[in-house]
């Protein structure tokens, strides 16, 4: 189950997690660099900027960090699926 775990937290990380983390920290950024009132953002939302990260850097852009993040993905789920299969089969439910 060990095993298991690390597979769905570097499959989390490679699907979801490093994508979003590269637009949730453009999307943050451009708030604190937006020092004149008019200055129009440069990512509307979360779609516009995968968008445009895309279309302007590549397609790799939305995957930097992925080992790093992968590894701290997969050392939190690993634990947590055991510890969720030992609860779960300590209340008396079964598989």
């Amino acid at each position: 189950m060990f095993a298991a775990g690390l597979g769905a937290g570097v499959t989390e990380a490679v699907a979801v997690v490093t994508p979003m983390e590269v637009v949730k920290i453009r999307l943050q950024a451009q708030q604190h660099s937006l020092a004149d009132p008019l200055e129009a953002p440069r990512y509307r939302n979360a779609g516009h900027a995968v968008y445009t990260i895309v279309r302007e850097e590549g397609i790799s852009t939305l995957y930097r960090g992925v080992s790093l993040t992968a590894l701290r993905q997969a050392t939190n789920q690993g634990p947590f699926y055991i510890l969720f299969l030992f609860e779960f089969l300590t209340s008396g439910a079964t598989i």
